[in-house]
C-alpha cells in the first residue's frame, strides 16, 4: 500500500538533534554536542520524595485530566517567579505550561502564522525550531549575526523585504548553536525594529539562568562598591580620628582614659552599625534606582545584592576599629593581620566557596562572611592582647 503524506511533512528535514542523541547512548563518550545536563546534577532523591508525597496526598489531582493550560497552582507559581525574578508579566497576562520549549515554539507559530508567512531567525539557529516552523507551513528566513547577535541593519532589511514576516525567533542568551549573548543595547535595537514593523518577538531562553549574572552582575557589583564607600567611610573616619587620641593616652600611661575610649568606642560602633544597617535597607532601593533605574531586571538584581552585602555593615565597623586601635597602640603586626584577613584572605575564600553553596547570592554575601570571620580574629586579638597593653581595665 502506498501512503500519501501531507505537504507539511514534505518540507521537513532530518533532525540533526536526533543524530546527535544517538551518540549519547555510548557510556564511553562525554558529549558536549547536545544540551544534556550531567546526570550527577539530577536531584533524584528530592524528586522521589516529592513524587511520593504527591501520590500520597494528591493522587487524584496528579493522575486525573486537567485543563489544557496546565496545573493552576504551578502556573501561578511560575508566573509569580517570572515577575519577582525578571520583572516579566502583567496582571492580565496568561501563563501556560508546555511539555518543552519545542511545544511552546510550535504553539506560537500556530497562533501567529498562516501558511507561507515568514519567521525571521538568527543565522544559524536552533534546528528544532526551524523544523517546528516548517511543519506549520511557515518559512524560516535567516538574519545575519555578528559577535553580538542579530545585526540591526540586516534585520531591518529583512523586515522591509518580507512584509508577511510575523515572528522574530531569537535566542539572545547563549544562542544555539553559536553561544553568543546579545548585549542590552543590541537587544533594545532589535526590540525597537520589531515594534516599528509590527513583528512579534518569540524569545527562546533555555540557557539564560545557567549564568550567575554576567554583565548585570558586574554592573550591580560596581554600584555596591561605589555606594558602600559612603557607609564604610563612617567607620574609617571614626577609627582614624580616634587613633591619635588612643595613642596619646597610651603613651602618657593614662590607662583609665584608654579603657574609657575603648569601651565607649565599641558601644558607639555597635549602635551606629545597627542604625546604618537598618537605614541602608530603606536607602538601598533609591540608590540602586539612581544608578541602574534604566533596566528593571538590573535594578532588581542590584537591590537584592546590595541588601545582602549591607549585612556586612553590622560587623565591619568593629574590624576597622580593631585594626586602627592596634595601630594606635603600636602593634602594627596585629593591625596588618586583621586588615589582610578581612580585605583579602577571607574574601577570596568566601568568593570561592559561597557561590558553590548559595549560587549568585554567595557573591553578595562574601564580604559579610569575610567580615564575620575577621570579627572572630579581632575579638580573639582584643582579648589576648589585653595582657600586653592592659586597655580593658583602668
Amino acid at each position: 500500500m502506498n501512503y500519501s503524506f501531507s505537504d507539511k511533512l514534505a518540507n521537513l528535514r532530518p533532525s540533526a538533534i536526533r543524530e546527535i542523541f544517538k551518540s549519547l547512548t555510548d557510556p564511553s563518550i562525554i558529549s558536549f554536542a547536545a544540551g544534556n545536563p550531567s546526570p550527577e546534577s539530577f536531584p533524584v532523591e528530592a524528586l522521589a520524595a516529592l513524587a511520593a508525597d504527591i501520590f500520597r496526598t494528591q493522587s487524584t489531582a496528579a493522575l486525573q485530566y486537567n485543563i489544557t493550560e496546565g496545573y493552576p497552582p504551578l502556573r501561578e507559581a511560575v508566573a509569580a517567579r517570572q515577575k519577582a525574578k525578571f520583572g516579566i508579566g502583567r496582571d492580565f497576562d496568561t501563563t501556560i505550561i508546555v511539555s518543552g520549549g519545542q511545544q511552546g515554539i510550535e504553539l506560537a507559530c500556530k497562533a501567529f502564522c498562516n501558511e507561507g508567512d515568514v519567521v525571521l531567525c538568527e543565522e544559524p539557529s536552533f534546528v528544532g525550531a526551524l523544523n517546528a516552523f516548517r511543519s506549520n507551513g511557515a518559512v524560516p528566513v535567516g538574519v545575519k549575526c555578528d559577535g553580538e547577535g542579530i545585526i540591526p541593519s540586516e534585520l531591518e532589511d529583512k523586515l522591509r523585504r518580507h512584509s508577511n514576516a510575523k515572528l522574530l525567533y531569537i535566542i539572545p542568551s547563549f544562542q544555539n548553536p553559536s553561544g553568543i549573548t546579545t548585549p542590552i543595547d543590541r537587544r533594545r535595537a532589535v526590540y525597537d525594529l520589531c515594534r516599528k514593523y509590527g513583528v512579534v518577538i518569540l524569545e527562546d531562553n533555555p540557557y539564560g539562568e545557567l549564568r550567575f549574572a554576567g554583565e548585570d552582575g558586574v554592573a550591580a557589583y560596581g554600584v555596591i562598591m561605589y555606594a558602600s564607600f559612603l557607609f564604610v567611610a563612617v567607620f574609617v573616619g571614626y577609627a582614624v580620628g580616634s587613633a591619635p587620641i588612643v595613642s596619646y593616652h597610651y603613651g602618657a600611661n593614662n590607662r583609665k582614659e584608654v579603657n574609657n575610649l575603648y569601651r565607649k568606642s565599641l558601644k558607639l560602633i555597635g549602635v551606629v552599625a545597627v542604625g546604618m544597617t537598618i537605614g541602608s535597607m530603606f536607602i538601598i532601593p533609591h540608590v540602586a534606582r539612581f544608578f541602574v533605574g534604566y533596566d528593571e531586571n538590573l535594578l532588581i538584581l542590584t537591590t537584592r545584592a546590595f541588601r545582602l552585602y549591607g549585612l556586612s555593615f553590622l560587623i565591619m565597623g568593629f574590624n576597622v576599629y580593631a585594626s586602627s586601635f592596634f595601630t594606635a597602640l603600636g602593634d602594627g603586626v596585629t593591625s596588618a593581620l586583621i586588615s589582610f584577613l578581612r580585605t583579602l584572605a577571607f574574601q577570596v575564600i568566601a568568593i570561592l566557596l559561597l557561590p558553590l553553596l548559595l549560587g549568585i547570592d554567595g557573591i553578595w554575601l562574601a564580604v559579610t562572611a569575610a567580615e564575620l570571620a575577621a570579627l572572630a580574629v579581632s575579638a580573639a586579638m582584643l582579648l589576648t592582647k589585653d595582657k600586653v597593653f592592659h586597655y580593658r581595665k583602668a
